[in-house]
């Protein structure tokens, strides 16, 4: 199974016991990030920061153990990113 998680979710996780060969795997975790595009452009890019292998159970144990954010919380942080934008 392939999942693709942007870098700030994948931080949020819990720590995860990672398989150095993928033979060993159940999952490939796709890190990326959002990069701006020009001034011209306006657009982001996605860009593949880093390749992480795990067995179903460290993907589990990551998943669930990770520290939420209330709503209120999450709400904050997106109307704060959509401010530093310069549209």
């Amino acid at each position: 199974m392939a999942v693709v998680i942007d870098r700030s979710f994948f931080d949020s996780l819990s720590e995860m016991r990672f398989e150095k060969d993928k033979s060993n795997a159940d999952i490939a975790w796709f890190v990326v990030d959002f990069v701006e595009g020009s001034f011209e452009d306006r657009r982001a890019h996605v860009r593949l920061d880093s390749v992480f292998y795990t067995r179903l159970e460290d993907a589990v144990a990551g998943l669930t153990g990770g520290v939420a954010l209330t709503q209120s919380e999450f709400e904050i942080g997106i109307r704060r990113k959509l401010a530093s934008k310069h549209w």
